[in-house]
């Protein structure tokens, strides 16, 4: 569990994480998964805290955990602070940020605070710290809406700041075309763990183009930033950047028509700097098996052509 936990705080996607979730849960375990994330989370920055919070919610809302497995993973987290302290020196603040995050998220309930009596103890008792922590930031005037952002930044609306940031420089990259300086904009992002971002914006952009020319500068940043290049980008955020617009897909066909096309032009352009597991397939952009309707009826025209080209070709020169 540890290393793809390590895995989701150093980048942020969830899928890898999930997957194992749903192999290793179960009524007994739950807790103590609970209680994992969160002493994991508790000993790192902010950012990753976030990416905490982000995946207990996805716990829960995907039904692999209840509410309980939250409450019995907190409680056992609430017996540890003061071994936690050691490594964690304001982890009653931090716990007590988590629970209240936790009640806006609605994946605590307000009366998991209420059952902790804490008065009759020491100021300096770190439970009682956290319990009065976690009511204060929760009883607060607009308390539960300022709570989104109650590690500095939230995975929700940074990743949409963050987004616009990287169609900026990409919408830059299009207009000046440095590469060198489209480096340097998306390392001073400081948010590695959000560059699936850039590569599913880049796709994206050049899909929805359809323009050749704007496809083929795309490819050639991306050639240049990853694994092939550079490797600002690794192959674990192109295949998260790559996995995200193919499940989007069918949306982004709605708005562009010939999305799917455009998307195999910039595979087949792109194709030396995409390991050969992440090739697109025809499975892959066509699991029910309905070709796109324009390019099948190309591929019609373009055999009517060669057909005709042939059929010219052994007419006698005499004859034509």
């Amino acid at each position: 569990m540890r290393e793809p936990l390590e895995e989701y705080f150093q980048h942020g996607i969830k899928i890898e994480v999930i997957r194992l979730l749903r192999e290793i849960v179960n009524d007994d375990l739950n807790r103590h998964i609970v209680a994992l994330i969160l002493k994991e989370a508790c000993c790192r920055n902010n950012t990753e805290r976030e990416f905490a919070s982000d995946l207990l919610v996805e716990f829960v809302a995907t039904g692999l955990g209840q509410i309980k497995s939250i409450h019995d993973g907190l409680d056992i987290v609430l017996k540890d602070l003061d071994d936690l302290a050691l490594d964690t020196p304001d982890i009653d603040q931090v716990v007590a940020k988590f629970i209240a995050r936790g009640i806006a998220d609605e994946i605590v309930t307000p009366k998991f605070i209420q059952k902790f009596d804490v008065d009759g103890k020491s100021e300096k008792n770190k439970l009682r710290k956290c319990i009065k922590k976690a009511k204060g930031l929760t009883n607060t005037t607009q308390g539960l809406a300022r709570l989104e952002h109650v590690w500095g930044i939230s995975a929700r609306s940074p990743v949409r700041q963050i987004s616009r940031k990287i169609k900026l420089i990409l919408k830059e990259y299009l207009s000046v075309g440095s590469i060198t300086e489209t480096s340097i904009c998306i390392r001073e992002l400081q948010s590695k763990q959000f560059h699936h971002e850039v590569v599913y914006n880049m796709v994206l952009l050049g899909i929805e183009s359809g323009d050749f020319k704007t496809i083929q500068m795309l490819v050639s940043l991306l050639q240049a930033l990853g694994s092939s290049g550079e490797n600002l980008i690794s192959d674990y955020h192109l295949k998260g950047g790559l996995d995200r617009i193919l499940r989007n897909i069918d949306d982004i066909v709605l708005d562009v028509p010939h999305a799917k096309r455009h998307l195999a032009s910039f595979y087949r352009l792109a194709a030396p700097c995409i390991p050969s597991q992440l090739k697109l397939t025809n499975e892959k952009l066509y699991p029910d098996g309905q070709l796109d309707v324009l390019d099948a009826e190309r591929r019609s025209e373009s055999r009517k052509r060669s057909i005709s080209l042939t059929a010219e070709q052994q007419i006698p020169l005499a004859q034509r």
